[in-house]
């Protein structure tokens, strides 16, 4: 399939290969002229074209790397695809918190391959001060993509090297850090995240950069209440509300309440939360974020579905679903269908809550975050009881405490009751000896290989 004239004006707009640019020994052409000249390798099968992109095959990739390597212009060839995109996506950061979210993830997924060799080469140079620079760019600019397609692992590996000793732009390496510590977080892993936001507050402290410095505190708040520091979490959005509210409705000052909220739900002040999390959908409505507003209906669900509320538990969820899906949030809508099939089942729809639950598994094991599959051992407990598998269920809650106490989960007033309902349940069925036994062989078994395949 040749080019149409469609990639010709993508092509004319900027969004050239970058190899036939700045390159010694390459001729000049213009844009038109690299259209005609892909269109041509295309016919020849040396190059595929599919779905608007253009591709090698791999021998044909090897050969072109070996000859590049030959002429001396690899490294140039390199160099200039790296530079590229981090220009491609120098406003991807803020372009993923706004109003055109699934466009950015969309493109970042189109070259995720492309991101993780540029991110690669750059890494393996940066005691060059123009590599370093670069590679701290491109992360910066996409650890929101890596976070929502559960690719946190992936992600605060790249930001931890690119941080590397601490030198160079504090401005930068703030930024750097703040990525790496949220999704630090997200992973579960308390003392990388502290590290990382701690030095990221003491480098925007030390700039003077108040917005920054309130989006570092409101990100080391959500990580106290993770750990249940409440008090020394509750000081952190104090300080960041007084840095946030003169400049109005904003993305971080949404997430900031939205944050507040879980801390008072955790906290037992559900009514206090649902206030907030309401106050904070109505900020992310006015600033356009699809994704704030799915994280704010995900919360005020799960607080009805703490009181028993389900039906509309499950009209908030499907909305968040929705919401999440239109930009590629995977690892949210994983959360999400496991509280939507949970939800489902608990007013006896057993096999459709089943069902749902599954999609969510199957996106939690792409993912393989600990903390998330940690807690989607809460759900699954509730399908166990449904069905009487009392011996499997004693085993998930053995798993679930020791994630619990390694990964210093807090929980819910609502889901420390439910925890103790269920505990309470195995126990009767199987006698105190019996659970023991189960509840003891559960330390042995991660989350994943307990939840469904």
């Amino acid at each position: 399939m040749a080019p149409t004239s469609l990639d010709r004006r993508v092509l004319a707009r900027g969004w050239e290969p970058a190899i036939f640019y700045d390159v010694p020994n390459q001729p000049d052409l213009h844009r038109g002229e690299i259209v005609d000249l892909l269109g041509s390798l295309v016919e020849k099968s040396l190059v595929l074209y599919e779905n608007g992109r253009y591709g090698l095959l791999e021998s044909v990739r090897n050969y072109g790397r070996d000859r590049l390597a030959s002429a001396s212009e690899l490294e140039a060839v390199s160099r200039r695809h790296a530079l590229h995109i981090a220009t491609l996506l120098a406003e991807a950061e803020e372009g993923l918190s706004g109003p055109h979210q699934a466009e950015w993830m969309d493109l970042i997924e189109r070259e995720r391959d492309n991101v993780r060799g540029a991110v690669d080469y750059l890494l393996a140079r940066k005691a060059d001060p123009e590599c370093c620079r670069t590679a701290r760019a491109i992360c910066v600019s996409v650890w929101k993509y890596w976070s929502r397609k559960g690719l946190s692992l992936e992600g605060l590996t790249f930001l931890e090297k690119a941080s590397g000793d601490d030198s160079g732009d504090p401005r930068q390496l703030a930024a750097v850090r703040s990525a790496a510590g949220v999704l630090a977080t997200f992973r579960g892993d308390t003392d990388r995240a502290r590290s990382h936001l701690v030095r990221a507050l003491e480098l925007r402290r030390t700039i003077g950069d108040e917005d920054a410095v309130g989006r570092t505190l409101n990100n080391l708040g959500m990580l106290l209440n993770n750990v249940g520091e409440f008090d020394a979490a509750r000081k952190c959005y104090a300080e960041a509300l007084d840095l946030f509210r003169p400049g109005g409705p904003s993305y971080a000052y949404g997430t900031m309440l939205l944050n507040l909220g879980n801390l008072e739900r955790y906290t037992g002040r559900d009514e206090e939360a649902r206030l907030v999390y309401e106050e904070s959908r109505a900020v992310f409505r006015r600033v356009s974020d699809p994704e704030g507003e799915a994280l704010s209906l995900y919360n005020l669900g799960l607080m009805l579905a703490d009181h028993g509320e389900h039906t509309d538990a499950i009209e908030l969820y499907r909305l968040a679903l929705e919401l999440f899906d239109s930009i590629g949030n995977e690892r949210m809508q994983a959360w999400t269908l496991a509280s939507l099939g949970e939800a489902t089942l608990k007013l006896g729809e057993r096999d459709t809550g089943e069902a749902i639950f599954r999609q969510s598994s199957e996106l939690r094991r792409r993912a393989s975050e600990p903390l998330a599959n940690a807690f989607a051992l809460e759900s699954w407990a509730e399908f166990l009881a449904y069905d009487e598998r009392w011996g499997e269920l004693a085993t998930l809650l053995g798993c679930f405490d020791s994630q619990r106490e390694s990964l210093a989960l807090q929980m819910t007033p609502a889901q420390i009751a439910a925890q103790d309902r269920l505990t309470g349940a195995a126990r009767s069925h199987l006698g105190e000896s019996t659970f023991a036994d189960l509840f003891a062989r559960g330390v042995a078994y991660s989350p994943i290989d307990l939840l469904p395949a």
